[in-house]
């Protein structure tokens, strides 16, 4: 494939972010207090639910030396747990051992040199957050998709908390949708934030630079994503009361809501009531890609939206997140990509000068993980 692409984004294998050896260790006592000191100023960090999303954000995590993971809450088998850490049906097999260790009643998740606290408690509140010292839970289990419900670790006394699923109650002085780059700031105030949805993220630097320049007056967000944990394998009733998530995954394209455009317009005010979207699941197991068309408050070109976003994934404010391409992709080149969207420059269209069409990209899995990883080192640290 061609290696001319690409402000931010470079066209190859997949991202070896995973499979990188340790760079710090975490021993952790069986009292429950971590022994190490990853970092003179780490934040403590504990994970809720080793789905998709938390598996891979605790393998990012386990990299950083500024957070210190000290816990871990699943209500899975422990062997299975870390059966799934070491190998991936999308990503291949993980680098580091993985296992369990059992001490007095006490189970520990031991990933390369890091030994965690392995908890199975269903009731958050319950949690010993407060014990551990935990400055951030990351609530991965998709079943708390809501701010009240997130702050059952507040209760348990984390002293933040991050939903990695678009909050399904409205925002508030202290609970708030925040996507890197488009109102980072509102992390000061919040105790409670929402990094959005995977889709969120595709769509969120490009409609904030578009909203800019040239203007957006209306848009609509159609995304054909990887089937996911809420679809069936073969026909079944249907979950969440929508008979179409019952149709097996592997066969069909099957049409569901999408929460994706409501929480970008949290975060960019201008747009609420101005943007939509569904999405198309389809049979791949990762990669997608969100068309956005919209309606230019002022006349624009195909060439200036691709200039204004070619030049806005250099930029600071960007570059971690936003990525573009010239290069003919297909969706299986996406996969292990570390950015929340990639611009497809070659597809982008404008029609009479104020009807435009842009195309983004996206690893759900890991580019949506690694926005949610910039969230967390973006938190202000604790005191």
């Amino acid at each position: 494939m061609s290696s001319t692409v690409a402000v931010g984004f470079a066209v190859g294998p997949a991202s070896t972010d995973l499979l990188r050896e340790p760079v710090m260790q975490t021993v952790m006592q069986t009292d429950g207090n971590s022994g190490s000191s990853p970092a003179a100023a780490a934040v403590r960090v504990a994970v809720n639910g080793l789905g998709r999303i938390g598996r891979t954000f605790l393998k990012l995590a386990l990299e950083r030396q500024e957070l210190d993971v000290v816990a871990v809450n699943d209500i899975g088998d422990a062997d299975n747990l870390a059966y799934l850490m070491r190998y991936d049906s999308v990503y291949g097999r993980y680098a580091k051992p993985v296992g369990v260790d059992r001490v007095d009643g006490q189970e520990w998740l031991r990933v390369g040199d890091h030994r965690l606290v392995l908890l199975h408690q269903r009731e958050p509140r319950m949690l010993p957050w407060r014990a551990l010292q935990v400055d951030v839970v990351v609530e991965a289990t998709g079943v708390f998709e809501t701010y009240a419900a997130g702050r059952a670790h507040l209760e348990a006394g984390a002293g933040r908390v991050v939903l990695t699923a678009p909050a399904k109650d409205a925002d508030t002085d202290d609970a708030r949708t925040v996507l890197m780059g488009v109102n980072a700031d509102a992390l000061t105030a919040a105790v409670i934030t929402t990094n959005g949805s995977c889709t969120t993220n595709s769509a969120s630097a490009v409609m904030q630079i578009l909203q800019d320049q040239p203007g957006v007056s209306k848009a609509f967000l159609n995304t054909v994503h990887g089937y996911t944990a809420t679809q069936r394998l073969v026909d079944s009733p249907g979950g969440r009361g929508d008979f179409r998530r019952g149709r097996a995954a592997a066969a069909n394209i099957v049409p569901a809501a999408t929460g994706a455009a409501t929480a970008v317009a949290r975060a960019i005010p201008a747009l609420r009531d101005r943007f939509d979207g569904l999405a198309l699941r389809v049979p791949v197991p990762a990669g997608s890609l969100s068309a956005i068309v919209f309606l230019s408050a002022r006349a624009t070109t195909a060439e200036e939206i691709n200039a204004r976003l070619e030049a806005a994934a250099q930029t600071p404010r960007w570059r971690s997140v936003l990525g573009v391409t010239h290069d003919p992709l297909v969706s299986s080149d996406i996969i292990g990509q570390p950015y929340g969207a990639i611009v497809d420059l070659t597809l982008t269209r404008v029609i009479d000068g104020d009807l435009c069409a842009i195309y983004c990209w996206y690893d759900n899995e890991l580019g949506f993980t690694h926005t949610l990883l910039e969230h967390v080192l973006a938190l202000p640290k604790p005191h």
